[in-house]
């Protein structure tokens, strides 16, 4: 459930003045004195956190300081989307143009593609924090760039994701030593993780769904700036080549500062389940471009590329705008030549309506799925001789998006369902 902050200026500062005061309480290093509780379990395992009396160089303390002058910008909506296990909120920001100042409402948004990032899953990978404040800064400027990126797209960005790791010390676990990266699977789910997977959820299912979905980190073994890569035994050929697109298109924004994809692959036999990479393609395959991305640790002396936060988040997002614009579903809108797989005359039928397709055999038992032109899934099933079936109760008239993943392609095509339909085909 989101928690919306809608208090008038003067009582928001009282409110966020108040959030500082009661969380530098708990910044000090006396477990007693906390105004949150304390897991026994983190109390006779304490060597796994107590490792930084300053949250790592960015504490929750600093966050709210953060937030308290991000909230001032008309382009800037903050939410809590639920709660650490300690009770602290777990803040969302959305950013981009048209939102109401009335309402402040991101659940006006229905038209433009969106992209969620968070960070600090790890709390001493402060450099991830670094880079999604920098990612803000660089949405609320007042550049050309800036404001055609809130204009075009809506961007999500939780920026800590662990507060209460950050604020106990721990290095890569929660207040119940969980490490949060790998219990997306969980049951019962961690309350941070169920919060995020909600916000994921919520997302998902809005008219305007996740394209793009980074996960920042920051590695302290490899002295390189990197995404991991998933192999296509773990998703597929078809996804593998958008990967490669997509971190093309981020390179070109910071030359010589990201690697190459190949660097760190993973999912070469299978696909995990315990991250939140999995649940993106576990749900929506190819539709949503979910990567981790490893920044530098700063923090390694022998390591003097690292920094340069406000290039990498300026090349994460300019990267993650043109791989949207050249992915979108209205990118293969042509009229296909006659060898394509594409939908044929509409037949009305009490079972639901069917796409007879071109040239079904070489496509026979393929997955496919249906599309709102923003993305939203409505239907999905496998090609059954050559025909596409499905409820015309649940699916609305206008144009949508046919997907079909076949020989390291994923093919797209548009077609419009007309208001009418009868027995006839059109």
């Amino acid at each position: 459930m989101y928690i919306t902050h809608t208090f008038s200026a003067p009582v928001k500062v009282t409110v966020y003045i108040f959030l500082f005061i009661y969380s530098s309480a708990h910044a000090t290093d006396q477990w007693a004195d906390t105004p949150y509780p304390i897991p026994e379990l983190l109390k006779a395992n304490a060597e796994t956190c107590s490792m930084s009396v300053d949250g790592w160089g960015y504490n929750f303390s600093d966050l709210e300081k953060n937030l308290h002058h991000w909230a001032q910008s008309p382009f800037v909506l903050v939410d809590s989307i639920g709660q650490s296990i300690q009770g602290r909120p777990l803040y969302l920001l959305t950013i981009t143009n048209g939102l109401i100042p009335a309402k402040r409402s991101a659940e006006i948004i229905t038209d433009k593609p969106r992209v969620f990032i968070h960070a600090r899953t790890h709390p001493s990978e402060v450099q991830s924090s670094r880079i999604a404040t920098e990612i803000i800064t660089f949405l609320l400027d007042t550049t050309l760039a800036s404001h055609t990126l809130r204009e075009k797209f809506v961007f999500n960005i939780l920026p800590m994701y662990n507060p209460d790791g950050v604020e106990l010390g721990c290095e890569r676990v929660n207040a119940a030593d969980i490490n949060l990266e790998s219990a997306f699977d969980a049951n019962p789910l961690q309350p941070e993780t169920a919060a995020l997977k909600g916000a994921f959820q919520r997302a998902m299912n809005s008219e305007n769904p996740i394209r793009v979905a980074l996960n920042l980190h920051s590695s302290k073994n490899i002295c390189r700036r990197f995404f991991f890569f998933h192999q296509a035994n773990g998703t597929s050929e078809a996804f593998a080549g958008l990967e490669k697109d997509f971190i093309r298109d981020v390179q070109y924004y910071f030359p010589g500062g990201i690697e190459d994809w190949n660097l760190f692959t993973s999912w070469s036999n299978s696909t995990p389940s315990v991250y939140p990479e999995s649940f993106f393609w576990n749900n929506y395959a190819e539709t949503v471009m979910a990567l981790t991305f490893e920044d530098i640790n700063d923090q390694d002396p022998s390591c003097p590329i690292a920094g340069a936060f406000d290039s990498t988040a300026k090349a994460l997002i300019l990267g993650s705008a043109d791989y949207i614009r050249k992915h979108s579903p209205f990118a293969s809108t042509k009229t296909p030549p006659p060898d394509s797989p594409f939908p044929g005359p509409i037949h009305s039928t009490p079972h639901g309506l069917f796409f007879p397709l071109l040239n079904s055999a070489e496509y026979e038992g393929r997955p496919w799925k249906l599309f709102t032109p923003h993305g939203k899934l409505i239907a999905k099933g496998v090609l059954q001789e050559g025909t596409l079936i499905f409820n015309p109760d649940t699916t609305p008239t206008g144009p949508l998006i046919f997907l079909l993943a076949h020989n390291r392609k994923l093919l797209s095509r548009l077609f419009i369902i007309p208001n009418n339909l009868t027995d006839n085909p059109w």
